[in-house]
């Protein structure tokens, strides 16, 4: 069986290191700073952004208050790291660094799996926005310290 897919990403130059714009993409605890749909994110189980640890964001969203726990699957400190959520919509996403003359580059990815990800079609344009407005309140936040 074919699994339907829907990826959205974005991305954005930060006028940092990358070491530093991961270091502060690594406090999930800060992440409602300037991620303003979430409100809290914690660490669940394991160490900390190893493979195979879990971690839990509560956001506000138009049904309410929601809470999605993930699972890391991957992480290259400084680099990369993709996380698996363990909801009913199946999705991947990933924060991707590169170094940039001046600074750094930091790519968003979201991807949505089974077949409730055709509303994702539907609301493209808004998970589109959703990532860039996140990217430039990171980037806002990063090199405001």
């Amino acid at each position: 069986m074919i699994t339907p897919t829907h990826t959205s990403s974005a991305d954005i130059y930060i006028h940092v290191a990358r070491g530093t714009a991961w270091q502060k993409f690594i406090q999930i605890s800060d992440w409602p700073r300037w991620n303003a749909a979430i409100l809290t994110a914690d660490w669940l189980t394991g160490n900390s952004w190893q493979e195979g640890a879990r971690f839990q964001w509560r956001q506000q969203n138009r049904f309410g208050t929601t809470s999605t726990a993930a699972i890391i699957r991957m992480v290259v400190p400084s680099d990369t790291t993709v996380w698996e959520s363990e909801s009913s919509l199946p999705m991947v996403q990933s924060a991707h660094f590169t170094d940039t003359l001046g600074g750094c580059t930091m790519q968003l990815r979201y991807t949505g799996h089974g077949l409730a990800v055709f509303t994702n079609y539907l609301a493209q344009g808004s998970i589109q926005r959703r990532l860039e407005q996140n990217l430039r309140a990171f980037k806002e936040y990063v090199e405001r310290k």
